[in-house]
């Protein structure tokens, strides 16, 4: 019987196992996807002075354990296309951003309020000072309705308990031949249904040079009051501007405007 050589049979089973090896690394290999330089990775973020853009989304200083103080810090003008969420610190419905120091630290905060109780409403809302009429000159004791509500001016709210209203005042008079001349010049207003009249504002004037001719003063910038006129129900209101004059002439301008509402 022959007798088989084990260094040869060793070295026939190693080159099998090489060989195996090899052609599993030849048909795992998988060529190029096109000619060079084409299909080469993007080149990564680095500190060059050209521009650059990253198609994916990027976390910045996103370690749990060990953060920088300072996670992101830009300079110039930043342009943010789409929606901004800024999730730190308690953000909810109504919150707004608010500086807390000199630095730019801000958190989110519940608003001020900006109202104020009054016995016929709760809440005091401030407008952009709304002009309602300009020299809107009547005489005494004839009054003008005008609508502020939806169906009218639109300046205050269906259901409105309460409007403020501010009138603005200025005149200038003319004295006739050294006889004193006297202005009596006020706004009033009421709620439409309310005969309780007030007075947003009033002014009174009289010049007296002591000789002949003309002598002509005037409110200079004018006066300006307000005051707050039950809606009871209403939008309406009624609002009058009555002015005399004696001994002179006179150049008036009158203005009322809405300046809020409570509701």
């Amino acid at each position: 019987m022959k007798k088989i050589n084990i260094i040869d049979a060793a070295k026939t089973l190693i080159l099998v196992l090489v060989l195996s090896i090899g052609a599993q690394y030849l048909f795992a290999w998988t060529g190029p996807c096109g000619s060079p330089a084409s299909c080469n990775a993007p080149a990564p973020i680095n500190v060059a002075g050209a521009l650059q853009s990253k198609d994916g989304p990027l976390t910045i200083n996103a370690s749990t354990t060990s953060q920088f103080p300072i996670g992101f810090e830009t300079y110039g003008t930043s342009i943010f296309h789409g929606t901004m969420r800024i999730a730190t610190g308690t953000p909810a419905a109504g919150k707004v951003l608010t500086a807390l120091d000199s630095s730019g630290n801000a958190s989110w905060q519940t608003p001020a309020a900006t109202s104020t109780a009054t016995s016929s409403g709760s809440t005091f809302v401030a407008t952009d000072g709304d002009l309602i009429v300009v020299n809107g000159i009547t005489t005494a004791n004839s009054w003008v309705s005008v609508d502020l509500g939806p169906a009218g001016l639109n300046l205050v709210p269906a259901g409105a308990k309460t409007v403020m209203l501010k009138a603005f005042l200025s005149a200038t008079v003319n004295q006739n031949n050294g006889v004193q001349a006297t202005l009596n010049y006020a706004m009033y207003a009421k709620g439409y249904t309310d005969t309780n009249t007030k007075t947003v504002t009033n002014a009174n004037m009289s010049i007296n040079n002591g000789g002949s001719g003309y002598a002509i003063t005037g409110f200079g910038s004018g006066v300006s009051g307000t005051t707050v006129v039950s809606l009871d129900g209403s939008t309406k209101i009624w609002y009058q501007v009555a002015r005399t004059i004696t001994n002179g002439g006179v150049n008036t301008r009158s203005s009322l405007y809405v300046v809020g509402y409570t509701i």
